[in-house]
């Protein structure tokens, strides 16, 4: 049993985490273009909040569930790295 409580932590964790170091790497850009920051904003920012809200909507817990865990890890490999750069 405390197998199985210490192993669904773990998971959690590594779900919050996940989700820490995409904002972390993420969250801060700024740029004097203003349409760089929107386009940025709708792209990365936008649709990481629109995934996150689609989960919960759909009674998915990002942090808890594998197949939450699954569905950020597939968005933050997606993510269109080369335009962001």
């Amino acid at each position: 049993m405390m197998a199985s409580i210490s192993a669904a932590k773990d998971m959690y964790e590594k779900g919050v985490e996940q989700i820490k170091d995409f904002n972390k790497q993420y969250g801060d850009f700024f740029s004097p273009i203003q349409s760089d920051m929107d386009w940025y904003n709708k792209n990365v920012i936008g649709a990481a909040r629109d995934q996150l809200n689609d989960l919960y909507s759909s009674g998915i817990d990002p942090a808890r569930s594998a197949e939450g865990r699954s569905i950020i890890s597939r968005f933050i490999n997606q993510v269109p790295y080369g335009k962001i750069n």
